[in-house]
C-alpha cells in the first residue's frame, strides 16, 4: 500500500491543501492529514484550537473522497510535533505501506533543520509540491502546483478569502466565530 501523509497546523485547512492531496490523489492508496499540535518551526502556536482544526480538516477530507482521512496523533502528543514520531506511529500502524510525505517547497527546503531529518530522509519517499521556490535537482518526486495560497493571509481577513476555502471549511469557521474578530 501507498500511503500519503501531510502534516501542519491547517490553521485554516484551505484549497491549496485539498489540491495538493487531489493531485496526490491517483498516486496513493490512502492519504493522511496530519494537524499538529505546535510546529517547531514556527514561532507562534496556530490561532484557531485543536478541536476547531481538526474538525476543519475532517471538512476537507470528507470533500475529497474515502481514500482521505485526518489522524489526531499529533494533536495527542503533549507539546511540539515532530516529523519522526509521526513516522514512527505510521510504521506501527501500518507495518506493511510504503510511506510517502507531502511537503512543500518551503518545507524541502528547511528540512535539513527538522528534528531527526536524516532518519526522515532514510524512512519515507517524499513528494514536494514546488511552486517555483526549489531547484529540482534534487532526488524527490516533485509535482507543479499553481497555487499560493497562505492560511496567515486567509486568517488576516477571513471575509474576503472565503474563494480560497472550502464552503464547508468557510461555513464551520462563519458559524464558530474563528479568525473572524481579528
Amino acid at each position: 500500500m501507498k500511503l500519503f501523509f501531510f502534516g501542519g497546523s491547517f490553521d485554516p485547512p484551505h484549497l491549496g491543501h485539498e489540491e495538493i492531496a487531489r493531485r496526490c490523489k491517483k498516486l496513493c492508496d490512502r492519504f493522511i492529514f496530519f494537524p499538529c499540535k505546535i510546529s517547531p518551526m514556527k514561532k507562534h502556536a496556530p490561532v484557531a484550537g485543536e478541536s476547531h482544526r481538526l474538525r476543519m480538516t475532517n471538512l476537507m477530507a470528507q470533500n475529497l473522497g474515502k481514500k482521505f482521512v485526518v489522524d489526531n496523533f499529533e494533536l495527542l502528543n503533549d507539546n511540539l510535533s515532530y516529523t519522526i514520531n509521526t513516522i514512527s506511529y505510521l510504521k506501527v500502524k501500518y507495518p506493511r505501506a510504503e510511506l510517502f510525505m507531502v511537503l512543500g517547497a518551503d518545507q524541502m527546503k528547511n528540512i535539513e533543520n527538522w528534528k531527526d531529518s536524516s532518519k526522515i530522509l532514510k524512512s519515507v519517499k517524499i513528494v514536494c509540491f514546488n511552486r517555483g521556490k526549489v531547484d529540482k535537482n534534487v532526488d524527490f518526486n516533485f509535482l507543479d502546483l499553481e497555487c499560493d495560497i497562505s492560511s496567515s493571509e486567509i486568517r488576516e481577513n477571513i471575509k474576503s478569502q472565503k474563494k480560497n476555502l472550502n464552503l464547508e471549511v468557510y461555513k464551520y469557521i462563519v458559524n464558530n466565530n474563528i479568525y473572524l474578530n481579528r
